[in-house]
């Protein structure tokens, strides 16, 4: 029984010593230097996602616009869309190829993570930053050239401006 008193005494001191010691511990722990990286990285991927969403509710309206003027026999309208149809698929080729070198630079981020390569880790960053800034101009773009179709097909697109890329 008197084991086990001095054996609860000790560890409720030992306990407050750590507790005492933990903003101690605290102020000395360093920040991680690839911070800023990493949160205009959450941001340009939250930009990326908006003007995702806003492509496909245009494309949806664009589909919807175009089986009206199928029904209705506006062959004018479908023809003019056609052409920047075709703008539009230019562009898309692009986004394919930004969206494949995105995921490239992100499988190389996450290889040098892994491996614990410091040196190469902000270099990587960089790179998907410029990747989804690339990603972000391309999808503005696509944006552009799906409401100039939505126009061409008589439909009044809503005003909307893509974020800028940073």
């Amino acid at each position: 029984m008197r084991n086990l008193k001095t054996l609860l005494t000790s560890g409720l001191v030992i306990g407050t010593c750590l507790f005492s010691a933990v903003p101690a511990m605290a102020a000395t722990t360093t920040t991680n230097p690839n911070a800023a990286a990493l949160t205009q990285i959450q941001t340009l991927r939250q930009q990326d996602k908006t003007l995702g969403d806003q492509l496909t509710s245009q494309r949806q309206s664009n589909q919807t616009q175009r089986t009206a003027d199928w029904a209705q026999k506006n062959y004018t309208a479908l023809s003019k869309a056609k052409t920047d149809q075709i703008s539009f698929e230019g562009d898309y080729t692009t986004s394919l190829t930004d969206r494949f070198k995105l995921e490239l630079d992100t499988i190389q981020l996450q290889a040098d993570r892994q491996a614990k390569n410091t040196t190469n880790i902000p270099a990587d960053l960089q790179a998907v930053i410029g990747d989804l800034n690339a990603q972000i101009t391309i999808r503005g773009t696509l944006l552009t050239d799906a409401q100039t179709i939505f126009t061409d097909l008589g439909g009044t697109p809503a005003p909307t401006t893509p974020p800028a890329a940073q």
